[in-house]
Formats: C-alpha cells, structure tokens, sequence
C-alpha cells in the first residue's frame, strides 16, 4: 500500500481503488492497513480489507503475517534470523 502516510493522505483514493473490485492481490503492514480504517484493531482492518480484496497479506514484523483467502485467515509465524551489517 505504500506506507501510512501515503494511506492517511489519500485515504478516500485507496478506499475506492479497492471497492473497484480490480484488485486481487494486496500487500500491506499493520500501519498501513489499520491506517485506512483508522483504527488500532488489526482484526477489524484485514476483516474489510478481505471483504474487498480476494488475497490480503498483512505483515506484522517479528510477528509473521497474516494472510486471508477465500474466506479463511492464516498467521504465519516470522522465521528467525541473525541479520549482521
């Protein structure tokens, strides 16, 4: 979805673009999605998201992600890693 600031700023032109029914696949993180609902409830924002999207992926960080299709809502665990600059 770009970012939070992006969604906030042109909240109505994301809201429509998705109501389009053109989109079939969206990827976004917590602030983006529950910025476009403005809400602090991540379960509520991927609820309407699914309702207009056929496959929502929301990553969450160090949480994993969750993905909902079809109806059916999966979080997928974060896979461990050692990261070094």
């Amino acid at each position: 979805m770009s970012d939070a600031f992006c969604v906030e700023r042109h909240r109505a032109d994301f809201l429509d673009w998705l109501k389009s029914g053109q989109i079939g696949l969206l990827l976004a993180n917590i602030a983006e999605a529950n910025a476009l609902y403005e809400t602090d409830d991540l379960d509520f924002a991927c609820r309407e998201l699914a309702a207009m999207v056929p496959t929502v992926v929301v990553t969450m960080g160090d949480k994993g992600a969750r993905v909902i299709t079809k109806g059916v809502s999966i979080d997928v665990p974060a896979h461990p890693t050692n990261v070094v600059d």
